[in-house]
């Protein structure tokens, strides 16, 4: 009989801690974030229901733009590094003579 040689295996891939921790942060703050939301909504609607002499709705589309601006231009450095590390990952296991099907 001949012998099966086996591809070598794939590292497993392990989650650190403080990753998790930081998702549940963003998590938490993403959800205060929309409370905050529906809220100061919520008073806008009262006040212009009730003829109120002054509306602060800047402050309101103030509080829901900014984050948003700033979250979405931090989401694009991450994520644009986090594909930086998996491009040279994969490169690193097709130099090292690793095939495996899910490697483009």
């Amino acid at each position: 009989m001949r012998a099966v040689r086996r591809a070598p295996m794939k590292p497993k891939q392990t989650r650190s801690r403080t990753q998790e921790y930081s998702k549940r942060v963003l998590g938490a703050m993403i959800l205060l974030w929309f409370a905050g939301a529906l809220f100061g909504a919520a008073v806008v609607v009262v006040q212009v229901l009730g003829d109120a002499y002054t509306t602060d709705l800047s402050s309101l589309l103030s509080y829901i733009g900014l984050p948003m601006g700033g979250g979405i231009v931090s989401y694009l450095i991450k994520s644009a590094l986090e594909n930086r590390e998996k491009i040279k990952h994969t490169q690193e296991l097709r130099e090292s003579g690793y095939h495996n099907n899910f490697i483009p």
